[in-house]
C-alpha cells in the first residue's frame, strides 16, 4: 500500500500528467507555419482532396497521439494521410487538440486539418441562363440555390440529391463551406 507520506500513487499520476503536459506543450511550441490558403478539416473532405488533386496542398496537420485512441477507420485514413505525405516528402505537423479546435473553428476536425488553396469556382455567364431549351419542351426548370453550405459532406449529400431529383443547375457562392 502506497502512503500519503511518501507520496504514493497519487505522486505516481502527478509526474505522468506533468510528464504528458510538457510532451503536449514542446509538440504546440514547435513553430507552426503561417497559413497560406484556407483550413479543410475532417477525415473524409481531407482525404477527397488529397485523392482528387483540384487543390495544392501546403500544410498537414495531424493530432499529436499522446493518450489517444483512434477507431480503426480513421486509423487507415490516418495512414494514408502519412503515405501522401511521404510521396511527396512533405512534413506533417503534430499539433495538439486545441489548436486544430483553433484552426477549424471548433468544428469537427477529426484529428487532421489540412491547409489548402481554395477551390476554384467558375463564374456564372449570363449565357448559362437561358431558358429556350427548357421553355420549348414545355417543362418548367428546376434550378438549385446555395448559400453559406458549410459542411462538404452535406453539399455533397445535396448535390447527389439533386442529380437524383433531375435539378437542371445548381448554383452556389463562392462562400460555401
Amino acid at each position: 500500500m502506497y502512503s500519503a507520506a511518501r507520496g504514493g500513487f497519487s505522486a505516481i499520476l502527478r509526474q505522468a500528467a506533468v510528464a504528458q503536459r510538457s510532451h503536449l506543450s514542446s509538440a504546440n511550441t514547435k513553430k507552426i507555419p503561417r497559413r497560406r490558403g484556407e483550413y479543410l478539416y475532417g477525415v473524409a473532405p481531407c482525404l477527397a482532396a488529397l485523392h482528387t488533386g483540384k487543390r495544392q496542398i501546403y500544410n498537414i496537420f495531424l493530432k499529436s497521439a499522446v493518450g489517444t485512441r483512434t477507431s480503426e477507420l480513421k486509423s487507415t485514413a490516418l495512414s494514408e494521410v502519412r503515405r501522401y505525405a511521404e510521396r511527396r516528402r512533405m512534413e506533417i505537423h503534430y499539433v495538439s487538440k486545441e489548436t486544430l479546435e483553433r484552426m477549424s473553428s471548433k468544428r469537427p476536425h477529426q484529428g487532421i486539418v489540412l491547409d489548402v488553396s481554395p477551390l476554384s469556382c467558375r463564374k456564372m455567364d449570363l449565357g448559362d441562363c437561358r431558358l429556350e431549351k427548357d421553355i420549348l419542351s414545355e417543362r418548367l426548370p428546376v434550378w438549385l440555390a446555395l448559400d453559406g453550405i458549410q459542411d462538404p459532406m452535406n453539399f455533397g449529400a445535396i448535390l447527389r440529391a439533386a442529380f437524383f431529383l433531375g435539378a437542371d443547375r445548381v448554383i452556389t457562392t463562392a462562400r460555401n463551406w
